[in-house]
């Protein structure tokens, strides 16, 4: 027998005197992803969409095998959440909306009263 086969089957009596029926960890080294060429370019959007899908469908999971309670918990601050996030939407776009209504007065009143001024002083 080699050292090596004699280290592995010392081990292994070890791990059974202790009651660890696992086999011994062997350290190696991860080999690297071998991604070949064919899934490159669109295909990456492909497995980006079954990332999102895995994690969705972790995410439905992880609610099902809540208790009732949490499930009411969750939805309730998912609808907070939500509701707050549409608040915020509405005012940006109600900001928006005023800043052009004020551009539109300020242009108007430059146009009639400063311009004229300036176009007055021309002729």
């Amino acid at each position: 027998m080699s050292s090596s086969n004699q280290q592995e089957w010392q081990q292994k009596i070890k791990n059974l005197k202790l009651g660890n029926n696992q086999p011994p960890k062997q350290e190696s080294t991860p080999a690297e992803p071998v991604i070949p060429e064919i899934l490159s370019g669109l295909d990456g959007e492909l497995f980006e969409a079954q990332a999102w899908q895995e994690k969705i469908a972790a995410t439905k999971n992880w609610f099902e095998l809540m208790p009732s309670s949490g499930k009411i918990a969750v939805t309730v601050g998912v609808a907070i959440v939500g509701l707050m996030l549409l608040k915020t939407v509405f005012q940006l776009v109600t900001s928006l909306m005023t800043l052009g209504v004020v551009a539109v007065v300020l242009w108007f009143g430059y146009r009639y009263f400063i311009g004229s001024k300036v176009d007055g002083g021309n002729n």
